[in-house]
C-alpha cells in the first residue's frame, strides 16, 4: 500500500488550517494527511505560516483556496524561494473553489470528491469540477 499524501491548505495571508477547521476534515477525507493538523492555532483553527515553516513541513500538496486564474498559484508555482517544495516541484498546487472550501454542509462531501479526483485522478474529465 501507498504512502498517504501529506498536504497542506496555504493561504494568500499566509496561513493553514489545523484540526479544529473543516478543511482538515476535506482533507482527511479526501485521502491526504494534513501536515499542520496539530499545531496550535486560533478558535477557527488558523495557523499562522511563514515560507520557512513551509519548507520545513514539506507537503506533497498545497491546497489553495480560490480559482487557478485568481494569480496566487502563479504566485507560489514561480516563488524562488519555494522552488525545493516538493509540491511546487511536481506541480502539485491545487485550487479549491471557495465554494466547495467554505462549506458547513452536506456539500462538504462535494469538496472531499473534487480534491480526492484532483490529487489521484488527475487527468479524470468526469471529475466534479
Amino acid at each position: 500500500m501507498k504512502k498517504k499524501l501529506t498536504a497542506l491548505e496555504y493561504t494568500s495571508w499566509g496561513a493553514s488550517s489545523n484540526h479544529n477547521s473543516t478543511i482538515n476534515t476535506i482533507i482527511n477525507q479526501a485521502q491526504l494527511t494534513n501536515v499542520i493538523a496539530y499545531n496550535s492555532g486560533d478558535k477557527f483553527g488558523q495557523v499562522p505560516i511563514g515560507k520557512e515553516q513551509l519548507l520545513a513541513l514539506n507537503p506533497d500538496i498545497i491546497i489553495i483556496p480560490g480559482k487557478d486564474n485568481d494569480g496566487f498559484k502563479q504566485q507560489l508555482l514561480h516563488d524562488p524561494a519555494l522552488q525545493t517544495l516538493t509540491a511546487i516541484r511536481d506541480r502539485h498546487v491545487i485550487s479549491l473553489p471557495h465554494a466547495l472550501r467554505s462549506t458547513d454542509s452536506q456539500y462538504i462531501a462535494d469538496a472531499i470528491i473534487y480534491l480526492n479526483h484532483k490529487v489521484y485522478q488527475p487527468h479524470d474529465s468526469s471529475s466534479i469540477h
